[in-house]
């Protein structure tokens, strides 16, 4: 049995240790959990220093399972057993039992990640909108919103904690005036919230397009 304390994620991970004590070297064909605890498609998959699906005689191995409890809360008591099926035909059987808490959390939902402005004439400025909100039950808290550069920058973003329910935005400025043609800039946002379909980290929000000269733009209206 192993305690738990996990947050409300599309992917929560949960990390097993354990010794593959025989001599020989074992190939495994497949993973597989005796019910849907765990995603479907790859649920789970084995971390070492030795290839991913050879466990090495007399050696140590971590099993990483993701589990997904982006829509759970509270309490949890759940079982599963895992079936290990290997090359030369062998089958281990190890069942597990979980048990613990999954914590509320702030979760942020972008109504757009990326914006492609197409052609746009060298000299004003850009000025990109990000909105969002926070759909979760905690308070959603912007700690940094970081540029790639290159005439690239933040502008403004909320300072203070975003309440469950709440929406607030990222607004990205962008320089034409001494540059020109294509540019693909990145916006690095921390968040103390989990985005649905992702696992913690950073959140990038993108902007693109081109810069043109007046000349250039007036060549592209007439074709």
């Amino acid at each position: 049995m192993k305690a738990l304390e996990l947050y409300q994620a599309s992917d929560s991970k949960i990390e097993l240790k354990f010794f593959q004590s025989w001599k020989s070297t074992l190939i495994i064909d497949s993973i597989l959990s005796s019910n849907k605890i765990f995603e479907a498609g790859n649920p789970m998959s084995l971390s070492s220093a030795a290839d991913l699906d050879t466990l090495r005689g007399r050696e140590s191995y971590r099993l990483r399972l993701f589990w997904d409890t982006w829509n759970k809360k509270g309490k949890f008591s759940e079982s599963t057993t895992l079936i290990f099926k290997f090359s030369n035909g062998l089958e281990q059987r190890v069942a597990l039992r979980f048990e613990g808490e999954i914590q509320e959390s702030a979760k942020i939902k972008f109504e757009r990640v990326q914006i492609d402005t197409g052609d746009v004439m060298q000299g004003p400025p850009l000025s990109f909108e990000f909105p969002f909100k926070n759909i979760g039950n905690k308070d959603l808290v912007i700690m940094s919103v970081r540029s790639s550069g290159g005439g690239a920058y933040p502008k403004h973003w909320p300072k203070e904690p975003i309440m469950p329910g709440k929406s607030g935005k990222i607004v990205v400025g962008y320089l034409t005036k001494d540059r020109r043609g294509h540019f693909n800039k990145t916006i690095s946002v921390k968040t103390n919230a989990l985005r649905e379909g992702e696992y913690g980290g950073n959140i990038y929000l993108k902007i693109k397009g081109a810069v043109r000269s007046r000349e250039q733009m007036e060549q592209l209206r007439k074709e």
